[in-house]
Protein backbone atom coordinates (compact mmCIF):
# COMPACT_ATOMS: atom_id res chain seq x y z
CA UNK A 1 0.00 0.00 0.00
CA UNK A 2 3.13 2.40 0.97
CA UNK A 3 4.60 1.69 -2.24
CA UNK A 4 1.51 2.31 -4.17
CA UNK A 5 0.95 5.95 -2.69
CA UNK A 6 4.88 6.56 -3.42
CA UNK A 7 4.75 5.79 -7.20
CA UNK A 8 1.69 7.62 -7.16
CA UNK A 9 3.08 10.53 -5.75
CA UNK A 10 6.08 10.16 -7.64
CA UNK A 11 3.99 10.20 -10.99
CA UNK A 12 2.39 13.32 -9.96
CA UNK A 13 5.59 15.09 -9.49
CA UNK A 14 6.78 13.98 -13.04
CA UNK A 15 3.67 15.53 -14.40
CA UNK A 16 4.15 19.15 -12.63
CA UNK A 17 7.72 19.70 -13.32
CA UNK A 18 6.45 18.56 -17.02
CA UNK A 19 3.82 21.10 -16.91
CA UNK A 20 6.04 24.47 -15.30
CA UNK A 21 8.19 23.08 -18.22
CA UNK A 22 5.57 23.55 -20.83
CA UNK A 23 4.58 26.74 -19.13
CA UNK A 24 8.11 28.80 -19.30
CA UNK A 25 8.63 27.45 -22.92
CA UNK A 26 5.51 28.66 -24.01
CA UNK A 27 5.99 31.91 -22.47
CA UNK A 28 9.44 32.31 -24.19
CA UNK A 29 8.11 31.92 -27.32
CA UNK A 30 5.37 35.11 -26.67
CA UNK A 31 8.20 37.34 -25.87
CA UNK A 32 10.09 36.13 -28.67
CA UNK A 33 6.76 36.71 -31.74
CA UNK A 34 4.87 38.35 -29.81
CA UNK A 35 3.59 42.68 -30.47
CA UNK A 36 6.55 45.63 -29.32
CA UNK A 37 4.99 46.97 -26.49
CA UNK A 38 2.94 50.33 -27.36
CA UNK A 39 4.94 52.97 -25.25
CA UNK A 40 8.17 51.78 -26.96
CA UNK A 41 8.99 54.67 -29.75
CA UNK A 42 10.07 53.48 -33.12
CA UNK A 43 12.39 55.12 -35.01
CA UNK A 44 10.42 55.16 -37.71
CA UNK A 45 8.13 57.40 -35.96
CA UNK A 46 10.11 60.30 -35.85
CA UNK A 47 11.25 59.73 -39.89
CA UNK A 48 7.77 59.74 -40.84
CA UNK A 49 6.72 62.28 -38.65
CA UNK A 50 4.09 60.94 -36.72
CA UNK A 51 5.95 61.81 -33.06
CA UNK A 52 5.78 65.46 -32.67
CA UNK A 53 8.26 67.93 -30.83
CA UNK A 54 7.30 68.61 -27.64
CA UNK A 55 7.52 72.46 -28.90
CA UNK A 56 4.67 71.73 -31.48
CA UNK A 57 2.24 70.12 -28.76
CA UNK A 58 2.71 73.35 -26.34
CA UNK A 59 2.53 75.86 -29.37
CA UNK A 60 6.10 77.64 -29.86
CA UNK A 61 6.53 79.14 -33.11
CA UNK A 62 9.48 76.73 -34.99
CA UNK A 63 11.68 78.09 -37.67
CA UNK A 64 9.39 76.81 -40.62
CA UNK A 65 6.94 78.98 -40.00
CA UNK A 66 8.82 81.70 -40.70
CA UNK A 67 10.37 80.05 -43.74
CA UNK A 68 6.78 78.76 -45.11
CA UNK A 69 5.60 82.28 -43.97
CA UNK A 70 3.19 81.06 -41.02
CA UNK A 71 4.30 83.39 -38.79
CA UNK A 72 2.06 86.35 -38.26
CA UNK A 73 2.73 89.78 -36.97
CA UNK A 74 0.18 88.22 -33.52
CA UNK A 75 3.30 86.25 -32.63
CA UNK A 76 5.27 89.30 -32.37
CA UNK A 77 2.43 90.83 -30.36
CA UNK A 78 2.55 88.09 -27.97
CA UNK A 79 6.51 88.32 -27.53
CA UNK A 80 6.84 84.55 -29.58
CA UNK A 81 9.11 86.23 -31.60
CA UNK A 82 11.40 88.79 -32.56
CA UNK A 83 11.04 91.25 -35.47
CA UNK A 84 13.85 90.96 -38.44
CA UNK A 85 17.15 93.78 -37.41
CA UNK A 86 17.13 94.70 -40.76
CA UNK A 87 15.86 98.25 -41.34
CA UNK A 88 12.46 99.04 -41.72
CA UNK A 89 11.07 99.44 -45.50
CA UNK A 90 7.38 100.43 -46.66
CA UNK A 91 6.91 101.13 -50.57
CA UNK A 92 3.32 103.07 -50.71
CA UNK A 93 0.74 101.97 -52.52
CA UNK A 94 -1.85 103.94 -51.78
CA UNK A 95 -2.64 107.43 -50.41
CA UNK A 96 -5.88 108.08 -47.90
CA UNK A 97 -7.57 110.69 -45.67
CA UNK A 98 -9.22 109.27 -43.14
CA UNK A 99 -10.71 110.91 -39.70
CA UNK A 100 -8.07 111.03 -37.77
CA UNK A 101 -5.21 111.49 -39.87
CA UNK A 102 -3.36 110.77 -43.46
CA UNK A 103 -3.11 107.14 -43.76
CA UNK A 104 -0.81 105.22 -46.40
CA UNK A 105 -1.32 101.53 -47.38
CA UNK A 106 0.88 98.86 -48.47
CA UNK A 107 2.98 96.04 -47.32
CA UNK A 108 6.22 96.29 -44.98
CA UNK A 109 8.92 94.64 -47.19
CA UNK A 110 11.57 94.20 -44.42
CA UNK A 111 11.85 95.10 -41.06
CA UNK A 112 9.29 95.79 -38.79
CA UNK A 113 7.55 99.26 -37.18
CA UNK A 114 5.93 100.28 -34.34
CA UNK A 115 3.03 103.14 -32.77
CA UNK A 116 5.23 106.09 -31.85
CA UNK A 117 8.39 105.02 -33.55
CA UNK A 118 10.25 107.96 -36.19
CA UNK A 119 10.54 107.13 -39.28
CA UNK A 120 11.33 109.10 -42.63
CA UNK A 121 9.01 109.43 -46.21
CA UNK A 122 11.46 109.38 -49.25
CA UNK A 123 11.15 109.48 -52.54
CA UNK A 124 10.66 111.81 -55.65
CA UNK A 125 12.35 114.62 -54.13
CA UNK A 126 10.60 114.75 -50.46
CA UNK A 127 13.23 113.18 -47.38
CA UNK A 128 11.25 114.43 -44.55
CA UNK A 129 10.58 113.00 -41.33
CA UNK A 130 7.39 112.05 -38.81
CA UNK A 131 5.97 110.12 -36.76
CA UNK A 132 3.87 106.52 -36.65
CA UNK A 133 0.46 107.52 -35.46
CA UNK A 134 -1.26 104.02 -35.25
CA UNK A 135 -0.89 100.82 -37.29
CA UNK A 136 -4.35 99.47 -38.59
CA UNK A 137 -5.25 95.71 -40.35
CA UNK A 138 -8.83 95.40 -39.61
CA UNK A 139 -8.15 96.48 -36.18
CA UNK A 140 -5.40 98.77 -34.27
CA UNK A 141 -1.87 96.72 -33.33
CA UNK A 142 0.94 97.74 -31.65
CA UNK A 143 3.75 96.35 -34.63
CA UNK A 144 3.38 95.24 -37.98
CA UNK A 145 6.53 93.22 -39.83
CA UNK A 146 7.92 92.12 -42.79
CA UNK A 147 4.82 90.84 -44.86
CA UNK A 148 1.93 92.40 -43.12
CA UNK A 149 -0.54 94.88 -45.51
CA UNK A 150 -1.17 97.44 -43.27
CA UNK A 151 -2.27 101.02 -42.89
CA UNK A 152 0.09 103.60 -41.22
CA UNK A 153 -1.43 106.85 -39.80
CA UNK A 154 1.20 109.86 -39.82
CA UNK A 155 1.13 112.77 -37.84
CA UNK A 156 1.48 116.34 -39.28
CA UNK A 157 1.63 115.41 -42.70
CA UNK A 158 -0.91 116.39 -45.68
CA UNK A 159 -2.22 113.54 -48.31
CA UNK A 160 -0.35 116.34 -50.81
CA UNK A 161 2.67 115.25 -49.48
CA UNK A 162 2.32 112.10 -50.50
CA UNK A 163 2.27 109.76 -53.54
CA UNK A 164 2.50 106.31 -54.49
CA UNK A 165 5.92 105.00 -55.27
CA UNK A 166 7.44 106.96 -52.04
CA UNK A 167 8.57 104.99 -49.50
CA UNK A 168 8.82 105.10 -45.39
CA UNK A 169 11.81 103.77 -44.05
CA UNK A 170 14.09 104.12 -40.97
CA UNK A 171 15.62 107.36 -40.85
CA UNK A 172 19.11 107.71 -42.55
CA UNK A 173 18.83 103.86 -43.94
CA UNK A 174 18.05 104.28 -47.59
CA UNK A 175 18.93 107.71 -49.83
CA UNK A 176 17.10 109.81 -52.49
CA UNK A 177 19.45 109.02 -55.74
CA UNK A 178 18.70 109.82 -59.42
CA UNK A 179 22.24 107.65 -61.04
CA UNK A 180 23.16 104.34 -60.79
CA UNK A 181 25.23 101.57 -62.29
CA UNK A 182 23.56 98.17 -63.24
CA UNK A 183 23.61 95.48 -64.82
CA UNK A 184 20.52 95.25 -67.47
CA UNK A 185 18.95 92.19 -69.08
CA UNK A 186 16.93 92.44 -72.42
CA UNK A 187 13.67 90.39 -72.82
CA UNK A 188 13.96 88.48 -75.71
CA UNK A 189 10.71 88.56 -77.98
CA UNK A 190 9.26 85.06 -77.19
CA UNK A 191 10.12 86.21 -73.54
CA UNK A 192 7.71 89.49 -73.80
CA UNK A 193 9.86 91.63 -74.90
CA UNK A 194 10.25 93.76 -78.00
CA UNK A 195 11.69 93.28 -81.41
CA UNK A 196 14.04 96.04 -81.15
CA UNK A 197 17.78 96.44 -78.47
CA UNK A 198 17.55 98.73 -75.85
CA UNK A 199 19.36 101.87 -77.59
CA UNK A 200 21.20 104.67 -75.66
CA UNK A 201 19.00 108.26 -75.04
CA UNK A 202 16.31 106.14 -75.43
CA UNK A 203 13.27 107.18 -72.86
CA UNK A 204 12.69 104.11 -70.75
CA UNK A 205 10.01 103.72 -68.42
CA UNK A 206 11.81 102.24 -64.93
CA UNK A 207 9.90 100.25 -62.22
CA UNK A 208 11.17 100.24 -58.64
CA UNK A 209 9.31 98.87 -55.85
CA UNK A 210 5.65 100.81 -56.40
CA UNK A 211 7.02 104.08 -58.39
CA UNK A 212 7.87 104.00 -62.13
CA UNK A 213 10.45 106.63 -63.55
CA UNK A 214 11.08 107.65 -67.23
CA UNK A 215 15.49 107.40 -67.52
CA UNK A 216 17.94 106.73 -69.58
CA UNK A 217 21.05 104.30 -70.33
CA UNK A 218 24.77 104.91 -70.98
CA UNK A 219 26.31 101.22 -72.32
CA UNK A 220 29.63 101.18 -70.18
CA UNK A 221 31.27 99.42 -73.40
CA UNK A 222 31.87 100.63 -77.24
CA UNK A 223 28.11 99.49 -78.01
CA UNK A 224 25.23 101.97 -77.93
CA UNK A 225 22.06 99.16 -77.54
CA UNK A 226 21.29 96.21 -75.50
CA UNK A 227 20.76 93.04 -77.64
CA UNK A 228 17.69 90.97 -77.04
CA UNK A 229 18.65 88.15 -74.32
CA UNK A 230 22.17 89.69 -73.35
CA UNK A 231 22.91 91.43 -70.35
CA UNK A 232 25.28 95.14 -70.51
CA UNK A 233 26.73 97.25 -67.58
CA UNK A 234 24.92 100.54 -68.20
CA UNK A 235 24.55 104.34 -66.19
CA UNK A 236 21.19 104.80 -65.88
CA UNK A 237 20.18 108.30 -65.11
CA UNK A 238 16.77 109.05 -63.58
CA UNK A 239 14.49 112.20 -64.52
CA UNK A 240 13.00 112.33 -60.42
CA UNK A 241 15.32 111.03 -57.41
CA UNK A 242 13.84 108.21 -55.41
CA UNK A 243 14.86 105.81 -52.68
CA UNK A 244 17.47 103.41 -53.82
CA UNK A 245 20.01 101.06 -52.98
CA UNK A 246 22.83 98.82 -54.04
CA UNK A 247 21.25 95.55 -54.73
CA UNK A 248 17.83 96.66 -55.49
CA UNK A 249 16.02 95.03 -58.66
CA UNK A 250 13.82 96.78 -61.04
CA UNK A 251 12.36 96.19 -64.08
CA UNK A 252 11.95 98.21 -67.54
CA UNK A 253 8.43 98.60 -69.06
CA UNK A 254 6.33 99.62 -72.26
CA UNK A 255 3.06 99.47 -72.93
CA UNK A 256 2.29 97.90 -70.03
CA UNK A 257 4.67 95.18 -70.47
CA UNK A 258 8.24 94.50 -69.00
CA UNK A 259 10.97 94.63 -71.64
CA UNK A 260 13.80 94.46 -69.84
CA UNK A 261 15.22 94.22 -66.13
CA UNK A 262 18.18 95.13 -63.59
CA UNK A 263 20.07 95.19 -60.73
CA UNK A 264 21.47 98.48 -58.85
CA UNK A 265 25.54 97.35 -58.73
CA UNK A 266 26.51 100.82 -57.38
CA UNK A 267 24.96 104.59 -56.63
CA UNK A 268 26.50 107.46 -58.25
CA UNK A 269 24.25 110.41 -57.41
Amino acid sequence: MNRTILIILGISLVCMIVFVIYLNFNRNQDTVVGIPQAQNVQPENSQNGNVQPENNQSGNVQPEDYQNGNAQSEDYQNGNAQPEATPFLFPIEGVHTLPGGTVVTGTVERGSVTAGDEIEIIGFGVKRRTTVLRIETNEVVPIAVAGDSVGIFLTGISPDELERGQVLAEPDSIGLHTEFRASVYALRREEGGRDTPLSENEILQFYFRTNDVPGTITLLSEADEVSLGETAYVTVELDRSVALEIDTIFAIREDGRTIGQGTILEIIE
